[in-house]
C-alpha cells in the first residue's frame, strides 16, 4: 500500500486544501467498508486494527496501541515529524458503523439524551428536535423514526 497522496489523488480537489501536489505526503487511510460492526466493542477492535495497519505502513509505533485517541494522535504527529510534511487522513465509509447499528429509534433517542448531544444547542436557546431513526441496512433508507421537541 502506497503512503503517498500524490498516487491516490491525481489532481487537486477543493476539500484537500493547499497541498503541494509535487510532494508525497504521509497518509493515514481509514475505511469502515467491508463487514458489519454490531456494537461498540467490535467498532473499537476495528479501529485498533486500522491504526495498527497504518503504524506498519508508516513505520511508526504507538506507545499504547489500545488507546484509540492517543494512538491516532501519535500517528498524525509522528508521521508528520518523520516525513517532514503534514499528515493527510483519508476516511472512507465513515457512516457505515452508524448505519449498521441504527435499529431502534427509542434506543437512539435514549443515546442522544445520555450523551448530551443537544446540550450545546440548548445553551444557545435553539428550538431542538431530537430524532431517533431506524435504518434498513440493505436499502440504507429510513424506515421508522421517533422524535421529541424540547
Amino acid at each position: 500500500m502506497d503512503i503517498s497522496i500524490r498516487n491516490n489523488r491525481k489532481q487537486p480537489h477543493e476539500h484537500v486544501g493547499d497541498l503541494d501536489w509535487e510532494k508525497q505526503y504521509p497518509v493515514i487511510q481509514i475505511s469502515f467498508g467491508g463487514g458489519v460492526v454490531r456494537n461498540r466493542e467490535e467498532l473499537d477492535r476495528r479501529i485498533v486494527d486500522i491504526l495498527y495497519r497504518n503504524q506498519k505502513i508508516l513505520g511508526i509505533t504507538c506507545r499504547d496501541p489500545e488507546d484509540i485517541p492517543g494512538c491516532f494522535g501519535e500517528l498524525i504527529r509522528n508521521s508528520a515529524e518523520k516525513y517532514g510534511l503534514r499528515t493527510v487522513v483519508l476516511v472512507d465509509e465513515y457512516d457505515k458503523p452508524i448505519l449498521d447499528n441504527i435499529a431502534d429509534p427509542a434506543a437512539a433517542l435514549e443515546q442522544i439524551h445520555k450523551k448530551g448531544y443537544a446540550d450545546k444547542y440548548r445553551a444557545q436557546n435553539f428550538k431542538i428536535f431530537l430524532i431517533g431513526v431506524e435504518v434498513d441496512r440493505n436499502e440504507r433508507n429510513i424506515v421508522r423514526f421517533e422524535w421529541e421537541a424540547q
